[in-house]
Parts: C-alpha cells; structure tokens; sequence
C-alpha cells in the first residue's frame, strides 16, 4: 500500500559488515548506558549481497533497547577506497537502521565495523572462517526515452502489446547499453501495473512492474531522476527529468502512479478512445502525466532498465525483509537477459543456495519454467531465522555463449510465524470482556486445530501493549498477545510483518503491513490507537456493554483491508445499535441513522 504520509518504515539494506568484538570496551566510547550485556542478534542483508538498492538501509538487531545516538558510536564504515563514512543510525525497540549521511553511491562496496564491548553470538552472524561482511550497491540503472514512436496500437492483445513494447525498448536508438535488458514503463491493465489503486501500490499489488524497490534510477546523463520507495514507485517532483527535450511519451499513468486511459490496454490505435502520456522534460506529476490524447497520435516510450536476475517467485517484499514463511518454498529466478539463457548451463553448480550463517549448500532439483526462467524446489525445508544467497556465476550462459555478470541474489526465512486472522462472526461491544473475546478467538473456525487463540484487542486494565507512546513491553504490557520478533501471517499465509521486542508492529505510531489481515467486509474492535496504547474512554467500558439498551458508549476500531496503522485505528463506533456516533468520541442516543453506531465488529485474532 502507498501513502502520501511519511511513514517510517521496517525496512533494510545495503553494505558491508565486519564485526569486531571487544571484552573492554573502548575509552573513546560514551557509556551513557548500560551495553555491557549486550549483544547482536543479526544484521540484514546477509554478507555478500551486491545489487542492493541505493535507497535501502542496513538493518541491526539487538537483544535490549538502546538509544540510537548509542548505538551510533560503536560503529564505524568505509567504502572501498578505505575512507570513513558519516553515518545515521535510527531506530529503536532492539532495532537499528543505519545509511550514510549523504546516501550510498553505486558500484560500491561497503565495510561497516561494529565494536561492542562484550562477544557476539557468532552463530547468528557469520561462520568461524568468514568474519567480513560485504555488501555492494546497485549500478546506476536508468530510465530512457525512445526515439521510436508508436500510435496507441502496439499489439493485438495486452499481451503482445507489453512484448512488442518491451521489443522496442531493447531495440531502439536510443538505448543506453545494448548489453542489458529494458522493460517499457507503460500501465496495461491485467498485464503490467505498479498500483491496484492511488492507495495501494508495491508488493501483492502490483504485477510485472518495471521499477524495483529502494532503487536508485538515473537518466542517460547519469543525473538521478529518484529512488523508488518500498513500494517500487517514486514520488514527485524527481531530482532530474528523464529527457533534457520535451517529448511526449505514452503512459497509461495518473500522476499517482494509477493506470488511467490506455488506448484500450494499448490494442487501439484510432480516435474514439485516448490514452494518458508523460513529458519527459518534467520533474512534477506531468512526468507521466502531462493529460491525455486520443490513440492515433504517435509518441515514445519510457523504458526502464532490469536487473540481470530477479527472484520473482515467492513474491518478496522490502517490507518484511524480502522474507518467506513457507521453508518449503520453491525459488523462481528470471533471467532478464537479452539473449535467452542456455538451460543446459543452469545447474547445481552455477545457481547455489547457501545459507549465509552456517554456509550450508540447499540441495534440490532445478527445472526450466517457461520466460526465461528456472525453479529451484529444495529437498528439504530451509531453516527458519536464516539469511539465504542466491549465487549466479560466469558458467551461466546465453544462447550465443556469453557469459552472464556474477551476481547474488537473497532471501530471509521467518523465524517463527504465527496466524493473525478476523473472527468470522460480528459482534457488538459487550464481548464479555478481554476474556470473552479470547473466547470467541478460540472457537472460531479459523483458530489452527490444536493452538490457542487471543484476542488483539485492549482495556486499560486487563490488556495491553503499551502504557504511552514510548513506554511498551517489560513492565509495561500486560497479557498482551503477540510475541516480539514474531513474523504474522494472514489466513492465506501471506506475511503481514514482523514484531519488534516489545510485539508491536513499527516505531514511532507508524508501520506498515505487507499484506492486508483480510478483504472481508466490516471492521474489527481494537481499543487501542497506533502506538499500541489503549484508550480508556472507547472500549465499551471494558468491553462489557452493547446491545443491551440505550448507551451513549464508543470502542474504537480497525480496518482489515488496510495494511497502514488504520488496520488497528481507523475510527470509532457506537458500541449497540442505538449507539449513534456524530464525532469522534461523542455519542448519543440514536437508533441507526448514520455510520459508526449501527453495525457489529468484527475481533482480531492471534494464535498463540
């Protein structure tokens, strides 16, 4: 899901790790508070990652929670030419986000030292022979404009419309590198699109997008036109245009990246129907939206630069740290070649899977699987809590026998994962209290056979997360029901997200869902805001009074379509059918005449 708020995100990166430990400490080190217990938990990307997105962080996990400006000073980065890097370190709750101060550069490699004063669990880090951590950055991937054009006909279908674009791109004029392969930047309803909606774009919501998350794109003067988000768009105004000349260039976008008038999923080339186009010398909105014309105009295209490889199935996400749920998934790597991959040279040998920690070689059968693609199925589960590289080597060869670049691939398997679902029955306020609601968890259907099931739901007194904005966890909480550095899943076993140490989601009131808890009509009652802390005055008094006469009593509520915090807190509603709210937190006596007081909620469900 996109939003126009700006949201900080779990999310991860690029570069390199050396970890040092020390069992004195260092003079030069502030210790405003106590470190001497502890210790690194793990570090994301995994070592040996390259093509890592310029617009990526990398991600450090602890066992306690320390202030950022702490963490800060036991760690130290240099790029390949051995000079010092300005860091920023962010975060909080046990994790920690780091980039430099002036943002990574391409083609680069980066080292970060990490000095603690007391030993690191090797085990979660490296093995015993490898100790230095090596991550590098993306080339400088660029975005170009064709010098064919085309009218709003390019396919008979939307199908052959997106491959004949694709054609073009990799055959024109102006393309920058003949060596790499261009996708077009063209919305085609059903074939190709970065967004559902102005809303909802990125991961599970888009289908073979061009642009990658985090990614850094640049034009054919090397000038940054913008990095895209998680959700693998950019916002406007960019940093540069594409094209230094005005030219027009078919889209099929709003400016807010929705599709939008396509020349009939550009199979139409006359002028009963239009289709939306791009200005290429622009930096605002009209960059792909500069209005619409009808399809017997002729104009460019945008094309995009691709990765040499991409895991493309299981869908990963930047979100939950491109991780997997199902260890017994099996991989899918596209080949974004321009010449087609010869598949007698795609073999155990030349695409290995090794696990990053413990440097374990996944064994599995490897098959051809239709575009350019191949499926790797392990023979057994990858562990769980591990980071995994996808190595390509030289031996990997095109059709005319040219080497692919080596390059490395990742993923993350969750260390644990449990169910969030929403109870398919509604309800109004009196639940019967925090017990109640667990209660009707419990012997709902979708409860796993055999597990126990809460409900994520608060009162000020019997349940919850979070005493204020920055007081979670340890003494905090009470009989809260989910577990930190926890990985949830929805009932279609698609990963929402992670918990932090204290079994919230995000930091600082924000976060993000990779996937919604369900699709499903309704809301659910919460009674807690997006910080995780309960709201004493909209909980149906503890949730013990509903439809049992006349109240003037609110709860607050969830949206289980969302996947930003408004899937804990989208507003408030009356807690019985003669409930009738008129604004936010005010009641009063009225039988069902207007949203918020006149229908039943569903509850959130965690598996324990």
């Amino acid at each position: 899901m996109k939003n126009k708020q700006i949201i900080f995100f779990s999310y991860y990166t690029i570069a390199g790790l050396a970890l040092i430990s020390c069992n004195n400490g260092s003079s030069n080190k502030s210790n405003e508070e106590n470190i001497t217990d502890v210790t690194v938990q793990s570090i994301y990307p995994p070592s040996g990652t390259n093509n890592f997105g310029l617009g990526e962080r990398v991600q450090l996990q602890l066992n306690k929670n320390l202030k950022a400006s702490t963490v800060q000073k036991y760690i130290e980065v240099k790029n390949k030419h051995d000079q010092n890097i300005t860091i920023i370190v962010t975060g909080g709750n046990g994790i920690y986000y780091i980039k430099p101060q002036n943002g990574f550069s391409p083609n680069t490699t980066y080292t970060f030292d990490i000095t603690l004063p007391t030993p690191v669990t090797k085990n979660k880090l490296t093995s015993d022979q490898e100790s230095n951590y090596v991550i590098t950055t993306q080339p400088t991937y660029k975005i170009y404009i064709t010098n064919t054009k085309t009218k709003g006909w390019i396919g008979g279908n939307s199908s052959t419309a997106k491959i004949n674009a694709d054609n073009i791109c990799n055959t024109d004029m102006n393309k920058p590198d003949q060596n790499v392969t261009y996708k077009a930047m063209i919305g085609i309803p059903d074939v190709r699109y970065p967004c559902t909606s102005s809303d909802y774009c990125g991961s599970g919501h888009n289908l073979d997008w061009v642009l990658q998350a985090n990614t850094a794109y640049f034009n054919k003067n090397n000038e940054t036109i913008s990095t895209t988000d998680i959700f693998n768009v950019f916002d406007f105004p960019s940093s540069h245009s594409i094209n230094s000349t005005a030219t027009n260039a078919w889209t099929g976008f709003l400016n807010t990246w929705e599709i939008k008038s396509h020349c009939e999923g550009w199979t139409y080339g006359g002028n009963n129907h239009q289709g939306r186009r791009g200005n290429s010398s622009k930096t605002d909105g009209k960059l792909i939206d500069d209005d619409k014309h009808n399809c017997d105009n002729s104009y460019s295209l945008y094309c995009a630069q691709q990765p040499q490889a991409i895991i493309s199935s299981p869908e990963l996400s930047p979100v939950n740290q491109y991780m997997i749920s199902n260890m017994n998934s099996p991989l899918v790597i596209q080949f974004n070649t321009v010449l087609p991959i010869e598949s007698t040279t795609v073999t155990a040998n030349s695409l290995s899977i090794i696990n990053s920690n413990t440097k374990e070689i996944a064994t599995g059968n490897i098959v051809a699987s239709g575009n350019n693609s191949y499926t790797f199925t392990p023979n057994t589960p990858y562990s769980s809590g591990a980071q995994y590289l996808v190595n390509l080597t030289n031996s990997i060869k095109d059709i005319n026998g040219a080497s692919i670049i080596p390059s490395t691939l990742f993923f993350t398997t969750a260390l644990q994962s449990k169910l969030i679902y929403m109870t398919t029955n509604t309800y109004w306020g009196n639940l019967g209290g925090v017990s109640g609601a667990d209660s009707k968890c419990q012997t709902d259907t979708q409860c796993p056979e055999g597990s126990v099931c809460q409900a994520i739901i608060m009162d000020s007194s019997n349940r919850y997360a979070c005493t204020s904005n920055t007081m979670c966890g340890d003494g905090n909480s009470k009989n809260w029901v989910l577990q930190p550095f926890t990985t949830y899943v929805n009932t279609q076993g698609q990963i929402l997200s992670t918990t932090n140490a204290n079994g919230t989601f995000g930091n600082n009131g924000a976060f993000v869902f990779n996937y919604p808890i369900s699709l499903a009509s309704g809301k659910a009652w919460t009674g807690f805001d997006n910080y995780f802390v309960p709201n004493k005055d909209a909980n149906c008094q503890n949730w013990s009074i509903g439809d049992s006469g006349v109240n003037k009593l609110g709860g607050l509520y969830g949206n289980p379509a969302s996947t930003l915090p408004y899937v804990f807190l989208q507003n408030g509603g009356g807690c019985s059918k003669y409930t009738n709210k008129i604004d936010y937190g005010v009641y009063v006596d009225k039988q069902c005449n207007a949203p918020g007081g006149c229908s039943t909620r569903h509850i959130y469900c965690a598996e324990q």
